[in-house]
C-alpha cells in the first residue's frame, strides 16, 4: 500500500457491487448509492482493484480448469500494487478463492519453484458493503456486525494459507455501537491483517441516510492500532469525506492515516489523485465540462482495451451496463440539465454499444458548444449539480471541506516524506498530551 497522499486503494473497481437486487438499469439505476466503495482508473493515479466474490466459486464456469475468472493475465497488467477483493463468509471458501486468483496471476516460472511473483499485491476482505446484496450475501459491514469472530477466522485463514508476501487486509466501517471499535480493531490486528482501510461511516449511513464522515473517528482507529499493534507506521487507509483533491492533505493531517482511499468522489473525478488535480471550485465551468467529457473519452478508450467482465452489474446488458453507469455518473451534472439524454443513456435498448456513447457525449458537447455564460447553467453550482452531492442537503456544508483550512496551508509545499514527518510529530504530540492527561 502506498502512504503517498496521491495514491488511493480503490474499493469495488468497476461498479461491480451492484446498486440493488435490480437486473436492468434505468437512469435512476445509475444514480445508485456506490457509498463507501469507490472506482478506479489507473491512468488518474490510484491503485488498481479488482473484486470477484466467493459466488463465483459455485459457478458452473469455475468447473472448468482453464476458465478465467479473474480477468488478471500476468502480461496484462502494469499497474502496482494491485490488490484485489474478495467477499464472503466461508474462511476455507474464501482461501480456496484467493488461491485460485494467485494461481492464475503467477508466473509460470515462479509457479515452478513452488513460489509466488505475479502482478497481486495482496487480498482485501469486503467488511465494508452497506448494500442490499452484501446482506442477501452474508459479507460486508453485514457480516461484520453479524460476527466479528467469523471475519477474523476469515483473516487468520488467509494469512495461515497465503504466501508471505501477499498482503492480507480487511475494508471496514464504523461500528453501529461506538464502544466497539476498539475491540474490532484489535481482534483484526490479533487475526494477522496487515492493512485496515476504514470507512468512517456505520452500515446505517449511506444513501439518503450519509451523513459527513467521522473523521475523528478514523484518527482513534490509528491510534488503536498502532498501540495494539505496537508498530507506530501500522497502515491505515482512511476512506470517506474525500470530495475534492485537496481534501486529501487535509484528511492525512486530521487523521493520521497511512493513506487516502476515494469513493464517490473518484467514480464522478477519476483524476482527483494527480499531483496536478485542481479541485473543481477552482476551475471554470467551461474547463471542467472539457475535463469531464475528456475523461469519459479516456474511459471509453480503456473499456475497448480492457471490457469488464460479462455480468460484472446485472445480468441484462452485463458488462456494458457497468460501462453506462460510469459514464453517468462522470457526466451526472449535464445529464442533468439534458434530461432527453440522460433517459436515451439509461435507457437498455437506445444505447447499447461504446460507439452509442460516443455519439452521445458528441452530441452534448455539441449543446454546451455555444454557451456564452457558463455561469447561468445549474451544472456550473459544483456543490449542487455533483454526482457526490445528489444526497446531501444543500445548506450542510460537510465538515470536511472546512475543518482542514490549517491543515492545508500547513502541508503546502511539502514533499511526501515530509509530509509524514508532520503527521508523526503530530501523532507523538497527542499521545503526550494524553499521557499528561493520564497522570493528573
Amino acid at each position: 500500500s502506498s502512504s503517498s497522499s496521491s495514491s488511493v486503494m480503490s474499493q469495488d473497481a468497476d461498479a461491480s457491487c451492484d446498486d440493488d437486487d435490480d437486473d436492468e438499469m434505468d437512469g435512476e439505476d445509475m444514480d445508485g448509492e456506490d457509498n463507501g466503495d469507490g472506482g478506479g482508473c489507473t491512468q488518474s493515479g490510484t491503485i488498481y482493484h479488482e473484486r470477484p466474490m466467493e459466488e463465483m466459486m459455485d459457478t458452473p464456469n469455475h468447473q472448468q480448469p482453464n476458465q478465467d475468472i479473474t480477468n488478471l493475465a500476468p502480461t496484462t497488467h502494469h499497474s502496482h500494487p494491485l490488490i484485489v477483493q474478495i467477499a464472503g463468509h466461508d474462511p476455507q471458501t474464501m482461501s480456496k478463492a484467493a488461491k485460485i486468483i494467485l494461481e492464475r496471476t503467477n508466473l509460470p516460472q515462479s509457479a515452478a519453484k513452488g513460489c509466488y511473483h505475479g502482478p497481486v499485491a495482496g487480498i482485501d476482505v469486503n467488511c465494508g458493503c452497506p448494500q442490499a446484496i452484501a446482506k442477501k450475501g452474508r459479507y460486508g459491514a453485514f457480516l461484520m456486525e453479524e460476527s466479528e469472530d467469523l471475519v477474523c477466522d476469515i483473516i487468520s485463514t488467509l494469512r495461515k494459507d497465503l504466501p508471505s508476501n501477499i498482503g492480507v487486509s480487511c475494508k471496514i466501517r464504523l461500528p453501529l455501537q461506538e464502544n466497539k471499535l476498539q475491540e474490532r480493531i484489535c481482534k483484526l490486528i490479533d487475526a494477522g491483517v496487515d492493512l485496515i482501510s476504514v470507512h468512517g461511516r456505520t452500515l446505517k449511513e449511506n444513501k439518503t441516510k450519509v451523513r459527513e464522515c467521522n473523521w475523528d473517528a478514523i484518527a482513534k482507529v490509528v491510534q488503536i492500532a498502532r498501540e495494539h499493534s505496537r508498530n507506530p507506521d501500522f497502515p491505515i487507509i482512511a476512506n470517506g469525506g474525500i470530495e475534492y483533491s485537496s481534501d486529501v492533505d487535509k484528511c492525512l493531517m486530521y487523521t493520521g492515516a497511512s493513506a487516502v482511499m476515494s469513493s464517490e468522489a473518484l467514480l464522478e473525478n477519476p483524476g482527483i489523485f494527480q499531483q496536478s488535480a485542481m479541485d473543481d471550485v477552482d476551475i471554470s465551468p467551461e474547463l471542467l465540462f472539457q475535463r469531464q467529457i475528456t475523461y469519459c473519452h479516456e474511459y471509453l478508450d480503456l473499456c475497448t482495451l480492457y471490457p469488464p467482465l460479462p455480468g460484472s452489474l446485472g445480468k441484462i446488458g452485463g458488462s456494458f451496463n457497468c460501462i453506462r453507469a460510469h459514464v453517468f455518473k462522470i457526466i451526472h451534472r449535464y445529464l442533468e440539465e439534458h434530461p432527453d439524454l440522460r433517459e436515451r443513456l439509461g435507457h437498455p435498448t437506445h444505447v447499447t454499444s461504446i460507439h452509442g456513447v460516443r455519439q452521445l457525449l458528441y452530441q452534448l458537447q455539441e449543446r454546451y458548444r455555444n454557451v456564452h455564460d457558463w455561469s447561468t447553467l445549474r451544472s456550473s453550482n459544483f456543490r449542487k449539480s455533483s454526482w457526490y452531492r445528489r444526497h446531501r442537503e444543500a445548506a450542510i456544508t460537510s465538515r470536511m471541506s472546512t475543518r482542514g483550512q490549517t491543515v492545508e496551508s500547513e502541508l503546502s509545499g511539502l514533499s511526501i516524506e515530509e509530509k509524514k514527518d508532520v503527521i508523526r510529530q503530530r501523532l507523538t504530540k497527542l499521545k503526550e498530551q494524553r499521557l499528561t492527561l493520564t497522570n493528573r
